[in-house]
Order: C-alpha cells, then sequence, then structure tokens
C-alpha cells in the first residue's frame, strides 16, 4: 500500500506470527526481502535483484495498492487516540474518553523504524507521582509538564515546544531522556544541536519526538523551522540525482530541548514554546536510580493513561475565552486540571505566566 502523504510505499509482511509493516525503501525490508530469497533458494540475492524487486513493488503499491496513513508512534481514529508500543509483539494501547487497554490488531497502520525503542507495558492504577523521583522539575511547573507529555499522545494537534534549561548539575538530559521513554523511546533519546532545517525534517520523518540537548544557540532559520514542525508543515528539497523534482517531508511533531541558557528568542518561537528551569539538584548512584526508574515506569505510564482518560472526558465540558496561540494545548490542559479537581481557568492562567516569563527572557536576551 501507499501513504500519499510521505509518498512512501510499504508493505505488511507476517514475520514470526506477527504483522510487521515495513517501508520498501527502508533497511528491514531490505534485510527481509533478502533473508526470503535466501530461504527459499538457498542462494544470495544480488543487489540489482534486490533494487529491481523494490522499484516494481513500490509501482505496485502506489498504482494498484490501497492508500493508507501510515503512522509513527501516535494516531488518532474516530474518537480512540492510539500508542504504538514498539514492544516484540507489536502491541498497541487503545485510550477511549471511556477508558484504555492493551489491543493486538489497531485499525490504523503502524511503522516501527529500526531506531524506535519500546515503551513501557502500561500497568491499569498506576501512579503519576512517582514520575518526580526521576524528573526534575519544579512542583509548580509540574502540570504544564504533563500535559504537554498527554498532548505527545495526541497525533492531529498542535504541540508547544518544550524547552528545559537550567545550570550545570539540574538533571536537564537525564530528566529530557526519562520525558522521551514516556512517549517515544528511541535508541538515541538526545541528540545533538542540528547543523540545518533539512536536519530538523529529515529526523522528523523517522521520530515521532524531536530531542536536542546541549544547546548553546538558535538561528533564526532553526527556530522558524522548529516553529513549523510544532505547528505542521512540510520541506522540500531537491530529490537525489534530479533537477525537476522535489522531495517533500511534511510532519508536525512534539519538540523537547535542553540547554543551560535559555536559547529560544524568536518571538513566533517564544508564543509556541514552555519554558522550564529546573532547580540544582544533588545526584545518586545512576545504576541504582536506573533500576529503580525502570521498574516504576509501567506505573507512571499506566497512571498517565488514566489522567489521559478522565481528560479526554472531560474536554468536550471545556469553554475557553480568548485562549493563548496553542488553543488546542490550553483545552487539553484545562480539561486535564478539571478533571484532577481545579477550578476553571487556573492551567490558562499558569500557562500565561510561562508565556509572558518567555517574552520576559527574549527581551533579556536581545542586544
Amino acid at each position: 500500500f501507499y501513504d500519499p502523504k510521505t509518498e512512501r510505499a510499504y508493505v505488511t509482511a507476517s514475520i514470526e506470527g506477527l504483522d510487521s509493516t515495513m517501508a520498501i525503501n527502508g533497511k528491514q525490508f531490505i534485510e527481509w526481502i533478502s533473508f526470503q530469497y535466501y530461504a527459499t533458494s538457498g542462494q544470495s540475492a544480488n543487489e540489482a535483484s534486490i533494487k529491481q524487486a523494490r522499484f516494481a513493488l513500490s509501482g505496485i503499491a502506489k498504482f494498484e495498492g490501497e492508500q493508507r496513513q501510515i503512522n509513527l508512534r501516535v494516531a488518532n481514529h474516530g474518537s480512540g487516540n492510539y500508542i504504538f508500543l514498539a514492544d516484540e509483539q507489536l502491541h498497541t494501547v487503545e485510550v477511549l474518553p471511556t477508558g484504555w487497554r492493551i489491543i493486538e490488531e489497531p485499525p490504523v497502520k503502524f511503522w516501527k523504524p529500526s531506531s524506535m525503542q519500546p515503551l513501557p507495558i502500561p500497568k491499569q492504577n498506576g501512579d503519576i507521582d512517582l514520575m518526580w523521583k526521576f524528573i526534575n522539575v519544579k512542583e509548580v511547573d509540574r502540570p504544564l509538564l504533563i500535559a504537554w507529555i498527554l498532548e505527545s499522545y495526541r497525533s492531529e494537534t498542535p504541540k508547544p515546544v518544550l524547552s528545559l534549561y537550567g545550570t550545570q548539575g539540574s538533571a536537564k538530559s537525564s530528566t529530557q531522556d526519562k520525558v522521551r521513554q514516556l512517549i517515544d523511546n528511541s535508541a538515541v533519546n538526545l541528540r545533538s544541536a542540528p547543523k540545518s532545517v533539512q536536519d530538523i525534517f529529515v529526523g522528523a520523518g523517522c521520530n515521532w519526538l524531536i530531542s536536542y540537548e546541549n544547546l548553546s544557540h538558535l538561528s533564526a532559520p532553526i527556530q522558524d523551522a522548529f516553529c513549523t514542525l510544532a505547528t505542521g508543515g512540510g520541506f522540500a528539497a531537491r530529490a537525489l540525482y534530479s533537477d525537476d523534482e522535489e522531495s517533500v517531508i511534511e510532519a508536525k511533531r512534539p519538540i523537547i530541548l535542553n540547554s543551560i541558557p535559555p536559547v529560544i528568542t524568536a518571538q513566533d518561537l517564544t508564543d509556541r514554546a514552555i519554558c522550564l528551569e529546573l532547580p540544582r539538584i544533588s545526584y545518586k548512584e545512576e545504576v541504582s536510580l536506573e533500576k529503580e526508574w525502570q521498574a516504576a515506569m509501567p506505573l507512571i505510564f499506566g497512571g498517565l493513561l488514566d489522567l489521559f482518560v478522565k481528560t479526554l472526558k472531560q474536554m468536550p465540558k471545556v469553554k475557553l475565552t480568548n485562549p493563548p496561540r496553542m488553543a488546542d494545548f490550553t483545552r487539553l490542559g484545562e480539561a486535564m486540571m478539571q478533571a484532577q479537581g481545579k477550578p476553571a481557568g487556573e492551567f490558562t492562567k499558569l500557562y500565561r505566566a510561562n508565556l509572558n516569563e518567555g517574552v520576559s527572557r527574549s527581551m533579556e536576551s536581545s542586544p
């Protein structure tokens, strides 16, 4: 089948009894089809034959196969939100306003790139409060972080850029790494600063969450690219070995950054960002802390899903008056806090205060 949005051809095949979706131009499919040929004939297929097969199958997918949207980590279908666990059994979590459950055959297609790592198997009746032993965020800012995590489980809505900053010893990278493990765990959860706008969108082509650490400066084009990626947009470049074709990457992704000084200075990005200053902490032994984190993750993830269910149930009742720019996120945050028994308007007040601080930081950093 063919995804017209990404202009990629895919195939779903049974691998060890599980239906696995692979990009026909991807490494996983090349290795799989090479093995299938060897298992059938006892010989290895040459590179030209594999390339010819890929071209033929791509054409069949585009002109004869059905068109289907392929999702990376999260997807929306009807009233449900789906989170791909990417575990050995390729399970998916279905989240509805009535509850969540783990299913084997979701109504949407997910693709698992080679860098994608499994999420923890969530436990019912989880506990979000366990998170704060491992994630270093001020208590006043915690609702903003939790709302941002829940927003990252939705596929269609714009998402604020999450910027973590603080002095050395504030566990910025550790906090960022653990947040990503709850959303879109990867073989490389923390990546160095992008060298170009193209690097950002190429990363978005095979990662649901975009994550950069130890930033010291963001150029104007990079900040513009983050704006585009957070609210939805694309990047086009000349296709390889072609003068009259473009390669287009279109995406909408959650983005998380960390730095010592605040690096978001552009006004457009400031309006689309949550900036959290992390307090300095005393460090503990990494080995023992990691064991505790691995044990706590299923309960934390389950607690987040429990709250997500309550938030989705509350959202139709939320009324916004003159919301900030990221209105979808504001509605989710309001529903989340109201579902926890907080008064209406409290999340909006907290979010506006954070935005105002971002404006002040931008002015201070401008000569």
